[in-house]
């Protein structure tokens, strides 16, 4: 799940399209973030906090040519998930 820091939240605001997942406030933001955690582990799903950030998370969708989106968003967290789990695995061998 992507984790944003307060300080980079506005940058996503002016930076992504209008999105619900993005409201103008970051509590909110926050809120919203507790509500889909707790829905994804009371379904038994683990989850995993990936801290985006702005430069970075666009950076990579200009590489990969893809315009910011929520969605995007949230494929760029999956994937720096997945890689962050696979060097935790790794490390432990």
């Amino acid at each position: 799940m992507p984790l944003i820091v307060e300080e980079d939240y506005p940058l996503f605001l002016r930076g992504f399209p209008l999105d619900a997942r993005l409201p103008p406030e970051y509590h909110s933001w926050c809120a919203n973030f507790a509500r889909e955690d707790y829905s994804h582990r009371a379904a038994g799903m683990n989850t995993r906090h990936v801290l985006v950030r702005y430069g970075e998370v666009t950076g990579f969708l200009r590489r990969i040519g893809l315009k910011p989106s929520y969605a995007a968003l949230e494929t760029f967290a999956s994937y720096v998930g997945r890689r962050e789990l696979e060097q935790d695995v790794a490390r432990r061998r």
